[in-house]
């Protein structure tokens, strides 16, 4: 995905999943679907997570690595350390 549409894909996912007027987690979850391997949105994870930080986004990290566990918690923790995905017990 080019640099300049991340932010506003991560805008989108998080009015998707987390807006009161959007209750549609069929089309929150296929939006990040669609994202994530079609327009390969995690390709750039530097442009990725600075998106994140910029809008304190940081729950669509749950989402992400519903998608590619392992790739998220690499990436994005390599280029963010607010960014890591806590290690479930």
């Amino acid at each position: 995905m080019n640099k300049i549409f991340v932010p506003n894909a991560i805008a989108t996912l998080t009015r998707l999943f987390y807006s009161s007027t959007t209750t549609n987690e069929y089309l929150a979850m296929r939006t990040a679907q669609f994202y994530i391997e079609d327009l390969k949105l995690l390709q750039d994870v530097e442009a990725v997570a600075l998106a994140i930080e910029n809008q304190n986004a940081f729950a669509l990290m749950s989402k992400f690595k519903l998608f590619d566990y392992k790739a998220a918690e690499k990436k994005l923790k390599s280029h963010s350390p607010l960014l890591a995905i806590p290690k479930q017990t």
